[in-house]
């Protein structure tokens, strides 16, 4: 079953360079140390001495692949993913870090697993009672393999592999039943055949019971594990080790795992669930030694946990037993990836569990009993055993909302958890009854599903308020033309929202008018923690100026983060339109930039790097509450409130006018789109920035399959073209433009185009030689030849067949190298990065359809464009990887 890596490639998955070496540098001395941050400089050591040693190979793109694997021996391939495991030594690591095309280099270093009345605890019984069993849903174990025959998983074990690397080197060798290193099919991932049934490999069996297990009729079983309708697909990707160097003293041989055989076995997941396998999350409980205190996202596994994410697949890693209050373990440290910590069956965290604010929620992990080899049973602890509570939760919460994503389901895991609360953090412990058998759908990720309607009630559905104290409603005193307010009394009188609405440890904005009656210290807008407001917009009467204030995790009650406006800013008995945004801090980047506007005019900023955050805590208008059970609010607000919006972004100073945020220009999967947005007529759903149709351009039924789109817009390639009235996108600025594109004929052509003077300030067109899609733009010193152009592989745009093309851009900050980038991805997985420092801007010129102009009058395209276009986005902003999965 091996994979020759220079196959044709389904999908591409590309990672950025952490430090690439100079595209034309010389080969480096094969007597020395590659002096490159590309190769992980422990690898020196460990060859110094002509030895060699496994490493995994990242490239820039699956293109880059075999001038990689030409420098040392191939020991493991894979088909999609830009990665390819090999021996090599000192010279061979010189020759890697001298080439264009290598990101990275790390050792393929072996590592460890993480170690009746838990699933009751979680809520587990009453799902379970409620018919939500994970039933139609698949949980993938990537472990020591499965006891298939336990009473407990008898029949439930319906798909099994086995990754297992031997290698002489390390003292490995395989733990697949048949010998070799790798295998699939019926007993390949058997934990009581082959080597491993004379060793100790019980891990895997106890981590699929623990998630799927199911003890109806079985003597002496556990009632059930968190999703006993579930099926279970076994990877084993452990090897048998027989080296101390590896197992430690006196401890050989013991059970590892190698990066590379994870790899293998998280990308055949994907395989599967894009062949149909309903796949809702895959458990990997393990990890190595090294602690994280960031997320490590260069991390070898990141792409495929990424590409898993977008398919819809939650990558679910144990925290890791080191007791740390501050770090986790690889892979939990992956941005992308679930990472559970450990509690007791009385919520307190377990002694040995990883906490703090890398790890994402709780699940009970200590003293757990499920299933073991000879159709036994053991009680045993660990990360590991609380990480399948969450993998059986998301096959659970899958068959309760079949449509949701898995960002979707991990807010809803986490809005409805217990809160854990420890030295100033809080971590929700997964409460999955109040997850699954709730009423109301899962929080999307829109305006973070909150915003004030006239009468009190929420108009996006799905974070409903609640009036408690008697608020009014009424409209005969509205600011901005709106048709009402809500009014109180500054004593009894708020609102609440069921959830939490703004995740303050992230970017957000909070918008909203206000009036207050007399000179008092109170709060309009507000969203508190257990001890203070993470949050609040409110008053000022020593100012009498409006402020926005932020707490910090270690703060006191007198030294609170502060921005506001100048004194008697804030008049009495005045309407004011306020604009609070937050930048989340991001480690050496001076971000944590908390700015506040009033009537469009930029009032004070102040940096808050340690906010608060508490899920369990609504938002309020008209006061704060530090519990979601408080009936009477501090700091009650004598006055009047409208229009309330949150954004789940920090909106920059042209955006936070009156005009912009009381009429936002549209939202579309929880993100506002700039101006422009191409509907099935032809017309701007925004109604900002309307078309105009040219030449051969039509209007047909033709869409992708499966988008729900009703219509798309046809061209003729030679005069056909849309364009709007103005330019959409500022392209020195931060974008992300996104469209479905299909193409009837091989030729160099533009999708979706907007110009310069002189050229494309960018483009999204087909390049014939790759037939593949591609995104250009232009630098201001450009000359026609050298445009900064990226692209997917070879072959990865058939003519006449649909594609979904995402772009963004990251405007360039000077001094920040990580600035200026970028991105095409395609069908949601991202496809190449590069840097463009140097953007051009012509504001004259319009967003085209069909090909591109250099003028606004221009009424005939040029690149025209033979094919056919749907549902064209604009975003004044850099979209995510997860974000951009979820236009998909």
């Amino acid at each position: 079953m091996r994979r020759t890596i220079w196959s044709t490639v389904a999908l591409a998955v590309t990672v950025v360079a952490i430090g690439t070496a100079p595209a034309h540098a010389d080969p480096l001395d094969s007597s020395g140390p590659a002096p490159t941050a590309k190769v992980d400089q422990a690898l020196s050591g460990r060859v110094a001495d002509g030895e060699t040693v496994r490493v995994n190979v990242t490239t820039r793109t699956r293109a880059d692949l075999p001038d990689a694997a030409q420098v040392g021996e191939v020991v493991n391939e894979l088909h999609r993913l830009p990665v390819v495991t090999m021996r090599v030594d000192a010279a061979d690591l010189n020759q890697l870090a001298a080439q264009p095309g290598v990101v990275s280099v790390t050792e393929d270093r072996p590592e460890r697993p993480t170690l009746a009345e838990s699933v009751p605890l979680i809520g587990g019984d009453k799902t379970r009672a409620a018919g939500l069993t994970g039933a139609g849903s698949v949980v993938a174990i990537l472990d020591t393999g499965v006891a298939t025959h336990h009473p407990f998983l008898a029949g439930r074990v319906t798909s099994e592999a086995c990754f297992s690397p031997i290698d002489a080197g390390y003292g490995a060798t395989s733990l697949c039943p048949d010998g070799t290193d790798q295998q699939e099919g019926t007993g390949s991932a058997d934990s009581e055949a082959g080597p491993c049934a004379s060793l100790d490999c019980d891990h895997g069996t106890h981590v699929a019971g623990i998630a799927a297990g199911n003890g109806q009729n079985v003597a002496d079983a556990p009632a059930a594990g968190v999703a006993p309708g579930a099926s279970i697909f076994a990877l084993q990707v452990f090897s048998r080790i027989d080296s101390e160097a590896y197992c430690g003293l006196d401890a050989a041989p013991c059970v590892l795992s190698f990066p590379s055989a994870q790899l293998s076995a998280l990308e055949m997941v994907l395989d599967m669930k894009q062949s149909g396998m309903p796949v809702a999350a895959a458990n990997m409980s393990l990890g190595g030694s090294t602690q994280f205190t960031a997320a490590c996202d260069t991390d070898i596994r990141k792409p495929a946990i990424d590409a898993l994410y977008a398919a819809g697949v939650a990558t679910v890693v144990s925290a890791g037993n080191g007791g740390s209050a501050t770090a986790v373990t690889a892979p939990a440290c992956v941005s992308s990836a679930i990472s559970v910590g450990s509690t007791t069956k009385q919520d307190e965290i377990s002694y040995f569990s990883n906490h703090g604010p890398l790890v994402d929620v709780f699940a009970p992990g200590s003293d757990i009993v499920s299933s073991v080899r000879d159709n036994a049973w053991e009680d045993l602890s660990g990360t590991s055993m609380a990480a399948p509570h969450v993998t059986g939760a998301f096959a659970v919460l899958h068959q309760a909302y079949p449509t949701k994503t898995v960002a979707q389901l991990e807010a809803l895991l986490k809005s409805t958890g217990k809160p854990i609360t420890y030295a100033g953090t809080t971590t929700p412990r997964i409460q999955l009854d109040a997850a699954a058998l709730s009423t109301q759908p899962p929080t999307p990720a829109g305006e973070n599903a909150w915003k004030l309607a006239t009468n009190g009630t929420d108009t996006a559905g799905t974070n409903p308020l609640t009036s408690v104290g008697g608020p009014t409603f009424a409209a005969t005193d509205a600011p901005y033309s709106l048709a009402g307010a809500a009014s109180f009394n500054g004593s009894t009188a708020f609102l609440k929202s069921r959830t939490s609405a703004v995740k303050t440890t992230q970017d957000y904005t909070v918008s909203a008018w206000v009036k207050i009656n007399s000179a008092v210290e109170a709060t309009a807008v507000c969203q508190g923690t257990s001890q203070y407001q993470a949050f609040y917009l409110g008053y000022d009467p020593t100012n009498k100026g409006w402020m926005f204030q932020t707490t910090t995790t270690n703060d006191a009650n007198n030294d609170w983060v502060t921005a506001e406006g100048g004194t008697n800013t804030g008049p009495v008995g005045v309407w004011a339109h306020l604009v609070a945004t937050y930048k989340a801090p991001v480690s050496g980047s001076g971000t944590g930039l908390m700015t506040l506007y009033q009537n469009g005019t930029y009032q004070g900023r102040a940096l808050n790097t340690t906010p608060q955050y508490d899920p369990t805590t609504p938002l309020t208008v008209g006061g704060c509450v530090n519990s979601a059970t408080e009936t009477t609010p501090y700091k009650a607000f004598p006055g009047k409130v409208a229009d309330v919006h949150v954004y789940p972004y920090a909106m920059d100073a042209a955006q936070a006018g009156k005009a912009s945020t009381t009429v936002p220009t549209g939202w579309t999967a929880g993100m506002p789109e700039d101006r422009w947005k191409l509907s099935t007529a032809g017309t701007d759903t925004a109604g900002i920035n309307p078309l105009t149709l040219s030449g051969g351009a039509s209007w047909t039924t033709d869409v992708p399959t499966g988008s729900g789109l009703t219509g798309s817009a046809s061209f003729n390639g030679s005069t056909g073209l849309l364009k709007s009235k103005q330019a959409a996108v500022n392209t020195t600025g931060n974008y992300t433009v996104s469209a479905w594109v299909k193409i009837n004929s091989a030729v160099a052509a533009t999708a979706i185009c907007q110009g310069t003077t002189q050229h494309q300030a960018f483009y999204i067109g087909y390049d014939p030689g790759n037939k593949g899609w591609m995104f250009q733009t232009t630098t201001s010193n450009e000359d026609d030849t050298d445009w900064v152009s990226i692209e997917g592989d070879t072959n990865s745009g058939p003519v006449g067949t649909w594609a979904h093309i995402v772009a963004t851009y990251k405007a360039p900050v000077s001094g920040d190298s990580t600035s200026g980038l970028m991105s095409v991805y395609q069908n949601g997985v991202l496809q190449d990065s590069l840097h463009n420092m140097t953007p051009q801007y012509d504001s004259g010129l319009p967003l085209t359809v069909g090909g591109c102009v250099n003028s606004a009058s221009s009424t005939s395209p040029y690149d025209a464009f033979p094919g056919k276009v749907a549902d064209v986005h604009v975003y004044p902003r850099t979209l995510t990887a997860t974000e951009v999965a979820a236009l998909n």
